[in-house]
């Protein structure tokens, strides 16, 4: 057969300016694979010469960017590459778009530029099981991505993972509550039982002991008492998630989101219950991001949502009488590194806190005109550029906006590349081994009794004199000495269940009897102090120090953590021959060391701490104090009797300092 006089690379040219459907891209395949065919030329020229007669007839009301610089590639515009910087991943990128317009394609081009940028990724399939299909494309470019699925999920949805526990008791009452359904008190009722666990588990003393499980949740929650309907919801819901699921959940330790974090992850939940895909994405999403507050890092981390209309809908936020946890976060997150992809089909339902916080904004052909209106005009498209969407976008071509760069919305012409479906399942339950390897094996449950008993005789001895206490009072001192780190004498009177007037009695009563001691924590706003409550004890505190000792320096060691410093509580070393200790001791990435020192009372021993750290030849040497007056008792003792010399090596800074 005869050459042809036109040349199949000019068409596909012409092609790729229209944007490549799947039906252009099997034709070509013809063409330049298997030799030309006249038949197949003939269509393919037919069909784009269409396409670009219905376009004249309807010119693009798009202005076509400038220049546009950056790392990750999004396609093709009407004057060259579409491109942006990845340090503007963190603003989050929205897409709307119809089953079948290549919002997956478009999704995975973009996720396989962040490889080799972002410390993690993870992608949710909800529906199709072709997302797996990351795995071999990953692999082409040198990284190992894991694929789990919903089975081989090993979580405790109870475990903070290093979070605070009270915030983390209200974060996981809420995720349950809207994933399954149930009325808004039950929110309420879920807190006060998770509570009460991490109480009896003293997990607000000891965040390292292991947390309670789910079966244990719902011994609590028939202990409960009041409000039986939402009690009974609460019952038969997590009675059968757990019934469903007792392989997920049986355990008290479970995948670790520090871990999680660092590695390229589908995780696939089809075939599984919805209220159960909320469920575990919820918590998923959630511990990620109390993990960042909790543990600030720059290594970026890439989440990407397919379908997640489903996190983020007004419905819910209603029923919550509120934003959600994910919902606000989504707003502050990007100053923690975290990306969200999110592409939905439909923004019916879809919450203003999504649409509002996305710096990118892509939309795809959608099925309804309502669709084009709503997101048109949050991108701020005019009512032109919205009609010509309803009647012109095609697959592979999109409108996008972005909040930064080029700030006016263009054309976008995707690439379509193939993700490949030859994943197997003994591939997919190979690459999720190593998750499952790093479960601890279960072992005895350890319920911890919420009354002390690890104090032995010196306990009782200190506590002769209970058998006189009021109920009121002997509720307060359990409180207070079974959580030693809480900084508040309010928080106290809540957790005890006490109104402050009554707690406020008890107090008094136990000061009177000489049971605790109380101390002004100055809370870094003018005219405003906690107190510190802690019981007595007849013994020494010892070189670890009281209650409050150790609360400040928890407190200081966690700001220098998030500075990227290394710490070490109670180190040693020799001074004149002589062994001392400093109660923490900093290094800085640069190498400077700090010594910081816990002073919680203006006695002459904060003078000898101060000069065994100059001798020891600290470059700095920082006084923590609680209130201003113990702080300035001790400046004044520094500047007395300490050589001036070594002045600029001292500093006293307030508990408010740590707080920044």
């Amino acid at each position: 057969m005869k050459a042809p006089k036109e040349n199949p690379v000019e068409l596909l040219k012409r092609a790729a300016k229209l944007g490549i459907t799947p039906s252009d891209y099997y034709k070509f395949r013809i063409l330049f694979a298997k030799g030309f065919d006249a038949k197949v030329y003939a269509s393919l020229k037919s069909s784009i010469g269409f396409r670009e007669f219905r376009q004249s007839l309807n010119p693009s009301l798009f202005n076509t960017p400038e220049q546009m610089h950056g790392d990750i590639v999004l396609g093709k515009n009407d004057g060259d590459v579409s491109r942006y910087d990845s340090k503007y991943a963190p603003s989050h990128l929205l897409g709307i778009g119809a089953t079948g317009v290549g919002k997956t394609v478009f999704l995975v081009f973009l996720l396989l530029q962040y490889l080799p940028i972002a410390s993690g990724l993870w992608i949710f399939d909800f529906v199709k099981r072709e997302l797996r299909g990351i795995k071999r494309l990953a692999s082409k470019i040198n990284h190992e991505a894991i694929v789990c699925r919903h089975e081989n999920l090993r979580i405790n949805l109870l475990d903070p993972q290093g979070s605070e526990p009270s915030l983390y008791a209200n974060i996981c009452a809420e995720f349950i509550t809207l994933s399954l359904g149930l009325p808004p008190v039950a929110k309420l009722i879920l807190k006060i039982c998770i509570t009460n666990l991490y109480e009896k588990f003293r997990l607000f003393t000891n965040p390292d002991t292991e947390p309670p499980i789910l079966s244990e949740l719902i011994d609590e929650v028939k202990q409960f008492d009041g409000n039986k309907a939402a009690k009974d919801a609460i019952l038969i819901r997590l009675q059968a998630l757990l019934v469903n699921k007792r392989q997920i959940f049986s355990i008290r330790r479970g995948f670790r989101v520090s871990e999680l974090a660092k590695r390229i992850i589908a995780w696939e939940f089809d075939g599984l219950e919805t209220q159960y895909q909320n469920l575990f994405v919820s918590y998923l999403l959630s511990i990620l991001f109390a993990h960042r507050v909790t543990n600030p890092s720059k290594d970026l981390v890439v989440v990407a949502l397919d379908e997640a209309s489903r996190l983020y809908s007004r419905k819910a936020e209603a029923a919550n009488e509120g934003p959600s946890y994910i919902a606000t976060m989504t707003s502050v997150i990007r100053r923690m590194y975290i990306a969200l992809f999110v592409w939905t089909q439909t923004c019916h339902d879809l919450s203003n806190s999504i649409i509002a916080n996305s710096g990118i904004k892509i939309m795809c052909r959608v099925g309804s005109g309502a669709d084009y209106d709503t997101f048109g005009r949050a991108m701020g498209l005019t009512s032109q550029q919205i009609q010509w969407c309803k009647t012109n976008l095609g697959i592979g071509t999109q409108v996008i906006k972005m909040g930064f760069g080029w700030m006016e919305p263009f054309l976008n012409h995707s690439p379509n590349i193939r993700i490949p479906d030859n994943v197997t399942d003994a591939e997919v339950r190979q690459s999720v081994q190593q998750l499952l390897d790093m479960v601890p094996k279960p072992g005895k449950p350890t319920l911890l009794l919420t009354k002390s008993t690890s104090q032995g005789t010196n306990s009782k001895k200190d506590n002769k004199d209970n058998s006189g206490l009021t109920a009121d009072e002997k509720s307060l001192l359990d409180q207070i000495r079974n959580n030693p780190q809480v900084p508040s004498a309010t928080i106290h009177y809540k957790m005890a269940g006490l109104s402050t007037k009554r707690a406020t009695v008890a107090k008094q009563a136990l000061l009177s009897k000489k049971l605790i001691n109380e101390t002004p924590l100055e809370s870094g706003k003018r005219g405003a102090a906690n107190i510190f409550l802690e019981v007595v004890t007849n013994t020494s505190a010892g070189r670890l120090g009281n209650s409050l000792h150790n609360y400040l320096r928890r407190k200081a060691e966690e700001w220098y953590l998030a500075e990227n410093c290394k710490t070490e509580s109670e180190k040693s070393f020799l001074v004149n021959g002589q062994r001392k200790f400093v109660d923490l001791a900093v290094t800085w990435p640069d190498g400077r060391e700090e010594a910081v020192e816990i002073e919680t009372d203006d006695s002459i021993r904060a003078l000898e701490n101060i000069r065994k750290n100059l001798d020891a030849g600290f470059g700095l040497i920082s006084v923590l104090t609680p209130n201003r007056k113990v702080r300035e008792v001790i400046r004044k003792r520094v500047n007395m009797e300490i050589d001036r010399s070594e002045h600029h090596r001292i500093r006293f800074p307030a508990i408010s300092f740590y707080d920044q």
